[in-house]
């Protein structure tokens, strides 16, 4: 019978993937909850081969294809009369673990009135990057006073 540290220690030596292992500490879990609740369970010695069943299983059903979106190169658009218009945009520095919000705020003749730059922790998601790119230029456009503004992101 295989106990459950040879059992780690093998996920250990063979294959050092932390799906793997996060997949085989699932396959316990179960299984504890399985004898638990009185339900018949598979053999301990099984696990690992379990686990990388349903490691295999997952990866069939949730892989994705995707397909770069083409953009087309923009010229910048005046804003209305009166107005002033605030572009911006967020990026993401996952090895330095933060990301970047940028701003700039233009008049209708595109002269820029008000540059903002910030480096941030890194969010959870791209689109939370832009959004706090977009709050953080309209509070910069609020502190300066400008009230007629145009807000535009690549998002």
């Amino acid at each position: 019978m295989t106990s459950f540290l040879d059992l780690i220690g093998s996920i250990f030596t063979e294959n050092r993937e932390p799906t793997i292992f996060s997949m085989v500490v699932w396959v316990v879990w179960k299984r504890r909850n399985d004898l638990r609740i009185g339900k018949t369970c598979g053999i301990l010695g099984q696990l690992f081969s379990q686990a990388k069943d349903r490691l295999r299983e997952f990866v069939m059903h949730n892989t994705t294809t995707t397909s770069a979106m083409q953009r087309t190169p923009g010229r910048w658009q005046p804003p209305n009369n009166n107005h002033y218009k605030i572009n911006f945009d967020g990026a993401l520095f996952q090895a330095n673990n933060c990301a970047g919000i940028g701003a700039v705020i233009r008049n209708g003749c595109g002269q820029v009135m008000v540059p903002l730059s910030k480096q941030i922790p890194l969010p959870s998601s791209v689109i939370e990057v832009e959004a706090l790119a977009a709050r953080r230029a309209l509070i910069s456009a609020q502190e300066i006073d400008f009230t007629r503004v145009v807000l535009e992101g690549d998002s």
